[in-house]
């Protein structure tokens, strides 16, 4: 999950520190990686097989720290 955000984190920087001009499908692409690592989150979340149990809020913070990190 992590490798795949790269690329995110890669196009806004270079949005940012490099002036690059980010087209249609750039920003498609990065829609599509979005939502395809929200998807596995959230299965993870929903269908997990563990004895521990997590709430809701710290599979949240877990989450975000993901993205984050």
């Amino acid at each position: 999950m992590l490798r795949t955000t790269i690329f995110i984190y890669c196009a806004l920087l270079a949005l940012i520190f490099l002036k690059k001009r980010l087209y249609r499908h750039h920003w498609a692409s990065m829609a599509i990686i979005v939502v395809g690592v929200c998807t596995v989150g959230l299965a993870y979340m929903l269908y997990k097989k563990d004895s521990k149990t997590y709430t809701a809020s710290e599979q949240t913070v877990g989450l975000i720290l993901l993205q984050v990190g």
